[in-house]
């Protein structure tokens, strides 16, 4: 779990949007304003590693949420600029896999 773990937590609560300090292949360290998905503890994962998942704009709608383990994330602060889940889940639910944080996005929780 990271360091931060509890300001993730919170955004996704709050549905406020992260900016998030990562660790890249090439030793950079980039700056994004992401919206906090979902955070996925070791056991639900092969490699026993926490991930963190985020909606990345940069990125674009057709590429796969970022994400980042645990180790790869430098840090998590909130941002004052809220976020609306209507804007970037255009996937449905599976009524079998629940949110591992529990959060009040209506017909998205």
């Amino acid at each position: 779990m990271h360091r931060h773990h509890d300001i993730f937590v919170r955004a996704i609560k709050e549905k406020k949007k992260i900016r998030l300090f990562y660790a890249t292949n090439d030793s950079s360290f980039p700056v994004k304003i992401c919206i906090p998905i979902d955070y996925n503890p070791g056991e639900r994962t092969d490699d026993k590693s926490d991930y963190y998942h985020f909606w990345d704009f940069d990125t674009g709608a057709n590429k796969d949420p970022l994400a980042l383990n645990s180790k790869q994330i430098e840090g998590m602060y909130l941002d004052k600029e809220s976020f609306d889940p209507m804007e970037f889940i255009t996937w449905k639910r599976n009524k079998y896999r629940q949110w591992f944080v529990t959060r009040n996005w209506g017909q998205f929780s």
